[in-house]
């Protein structure tokens, strides 16, 4: 997982995929994963953490609405 810190906006964290193995799946490894980057982005001062996934991925979706995060759809041009 990779994740890095925006230098225009340093309060916002951006995560752009998290990929689970197929074996591992379903077993709260995402969640756990994402509940250590939100603490870590914490205490760099982040209070925003971003998450970006395919419009198609239904399972990310089920688990950031999970951990109580906003939807926000983008379009692009």
């Amino acid at each position: 997982m990779i994740a890095f810190r925006s230098q225009d906006r340093p309060g916002g964290l951006y995560l752009p995929d998290v990929t689970t193995d197929p074996d591992l799946r379903r077993r709260g490894v995402s969640a756990a994963l994402l509940r250590a980057v939100q603490e870590a982005s914490s205490e760099f001062g982040c209070r925003r953490l971003y998450l970006t996934s395919e419009p198609e991925n239904i399972a990310a979706h089920r688990t950031w609405t999970r951990l109580g995060t906003l939807t926000s759809r983008a379009i692009a041009s």
